[in-house]
């Protein structure tokens, strides 16, 4: 089954590897979609693909990169929309 999700991670995640360890494991998991720093010190993915293997993605969020700290995770699960075609590290939003 095909999935969309939109998580916001909360805690130490920014310039300690965060988006690129989502990016290697999103890659691994066959998954599309984006990265991103959020201007409030959070990280924020957009991701899709099967849903099992998101899931699999979630679990790796907390336990994050060594030296990261999560404190909450987000989860919004939408509907699929086939809206990407990659997994991207884009940057900081002014949102």
């Amino acid at each position: 089954m095909l999935s969309y999700c939109f998580v916001k991670i909360i805690g130490r995640v920014q310039g300690v590897g965060f988006r690129y360890f989502i990016f290697q494991n999103a890659k691994r998991l066959n998954l599309l979609g984006t990265v991103r720093n959020h201007i409030d010190g959070s990280v924020e993915i957009e991701v899709e693909g099967k849903k099992n293997n998101i899931e699999i993605l979630l679990e790796k969020i907390k336990i994050g990169p060594i030296e990261s700290y999560i404190e909450e995770v987000q989860v919004e699960w939408k509907n699929y929309h086939n809206g990407y075609d990659g997994f991207k590290i884009i940057k900081t939003t002014k949102k």
